[in-house]
């Protein structure tokens, strides 16, 4: 009953690992976004650490299930990681116990203190799975293992590779039309805008507060405002006022201007597309920007 208990615990450990991981790469970009913010990587390592982290996670997990490998130092591997995710949880929730750690991607919403309590879990767990004196030999392990290393930190790069093409190669949709700026003022719910879309430089996001992508746009921007104060950035949303602080604590846009819309007027603005991202120069849209080309270097030339 010990070894089966313990087996147990084994194989939720690993398909925690496992299922954390695959589901990061759906859309990977929040995952990157945040060591950006936080200052450890920047636009151009973020893609590589974020993948290399779920690589690990993968590989960890398969290890654990597969029971293959030195399964003492996998799972010393497995209880390094879990504290070096739980410390980070930690100052996250020193500073504000909000929003989505990011732990399962966009799909399982955890706030940071869910998440710590989580990770103890699965540290007592691992723990408790060290305690297990058998040994289990299987044919061909060691190559076995070595595969699923390749296998863990390959598998990112192919399910979710890194776009290397730069922003300026891209099909880029040049437009040059007015923008509705008077359906826009007049039908504002609720503002912290202080600019003037007629006039001026701005990059203008049309977000819905329920949709990931648009999750993601808002917390690139974030990033971007942050990095870049004179940036001139808007994001117009369209949801319910209840979604709003979720919505804001989820992306930490707090740092940028807002409008909300109701559907009537968003959908005659965005022919119901959104995340739909456009540069805006006195009162014209002269480019549909695509998530890629938010980026200091495309911004600088279009806004400076």
């Amino acid at each position: 009953m010990k070894t089966f208990t313990l087996i147990t615990f084994r194989l939720v450990v690993g398909l925690v690992f496992l299922i954390s991981g695959l589901l990061k790469l759906y859309p990977i970009e929040p995952f990157e976004l945040n060591f950006i913010d936080l200052g450890v990587a920047n636009w151009q390592s973020a893609p590589f650490l974020a993948r290399g982290i779920v690589g690990l996670e993968i590989f960890l997990g398969l290890a654990l299930i597969s029971m293959q490998g030195n399964q003492k130092r996998v799972l010393k591997w497995t209880v390094g990681v879990l504290v070096f995710f739980s410390m980070y949880l930690v100052i996250q929730i020193l500073k504000d116990d909000h929003g989505d750690c990011g732990c399962f991607g966009t799909y399982l919403s955890m706030t940071p203190k869910e998440s710590l309590i989580k990770n103890l879990v699965l540290i007592m767990l691992s723990i408790a799975v060290m305690t297990d004196k058998r040994e289990y030999h299987w044919r061909f392990s060691r190559a076995i293992s070595i595969s699923l290393l390749i296998l863990g930190f390959t598998l990112p790069h192919v399910l979710n590779p890194i776009d290397l093409i730069s922003a300026r190669n891209l099909n880029v949709e040049t437009t040059s039309f007015p923008l509705d700026v008077d359906l826009i003022n007049e039908n504002a719910m609720s503002s912290t805008w202080e600019g003037d879309l007629s006039q001026g430089k701005h990059v203008v996001a049309f977000l819905s507060m329920t949709c990931a992508h648009c999750r993601t746009t808002a917390l690139k921007m974030h990033v971007l405002k942050k990095e870049n104060p004179t940036f001139s950035f808007l994001m117009v949303l369209n949801g319910k006022i209840d979604k709003l602080s979720d919505f804001l604590a989820d992306t930490r846009s707090e740092n940028l201007p807002l409008l909300r819309l109701s559907a009537d007027p968003f959908s005659k603005l965005t022919g119901g597309r959104v995340p739909l991202i456009v540069f805006v120069n006195d009162g014209e849209v002269q480019r549909i920007l695509k998530l890629p080309e938010l980026n200091n270097k495309e911004l600088t030339s279009l806004l400076n």
